[in-house]
């Protein structure tokens, strides 16, 4: 195996846990199968590599193996009616709040500060939320804000890079140099 094949296959697996790959044991089975090809890789720097990322698949392993607290998965259940995309901006800007404020309590209420701090960083999605509803119509990206996918805007994962919206007030990173379709003495 050479180290583009693991990487291949890491990203594949990683990206598969949650989706396809559901049960803790068989992410374990898999991360195994791929530990056993890595120590095939011919190339001892690419090995390394391999190596430390296998540690890090080993720490997915050891998080899905860990049973979720209560706390979690009330926040997670918050978070998840919370950023419902659907609805009118009215209706998910509502949404949005009342889940920072809930998100709120059920930090103020959880039983370590590792669990406080967790529940604290599931209001980041919603957070960005209101930031796209807060954005002009244009947002810096020449596209008028979506609603129904406003709550994923932010996603890097989701959307492309060029698709995200800059945050408000913030330059696009490019000068208007009176070319662009929507200079002032092109009538637009």
């Amino acid at each position: 195996m050479d180290y583009a094949d693991f990487d291949s296959e890491r990203r594949r697996i990683v990206k598969a846990w949650g989706t396809s790959i559901t049960d803790p044991d068989e992410l374990a089975g898999a991360a195994e199968a791929l530990r056993e090809q890595a120590a095939t890789i011919q190339d001892g720097a690419d090995r390394t590599r391999a190596v430390r990322h296998l540690r890090n698949l080993d720490n997915l392993v050891t998080a899905a193996r860990t049973p979720v607290s209560e706390t979690l998965r009330k926040a997670g259940e918050v978070l998840q009616e919370a950023a419902r995309a659907d609805g009118t901006p009215e209706e998910i800007r509502t949404r949005a709040v009342e889940g920072i404020a809930a998100l709120g309590r059920i930090a103020d209420s959880a039983p370590t500060l590792a669990e406080r701090d967790a529940v604290l960083e599931m209001n980041e999605p919603l957070f960005e939320t209101l930031d796209v509803l807060d954005a002009t119509p244009d947002s810096g990206s020449g596209r008028p804000v979506d609603v129904r996918t406003a709550g994923f805007a932010n996603d890097r994962a989701i959307a492309p890079p060029t698709r995200m919206p800059a945050p408000s007030g913030a330059a696009t990173g490019r000068a208007n140099t009176g070319s662009g379709p929507t200079s002032p003495d092109r009538g637009l």
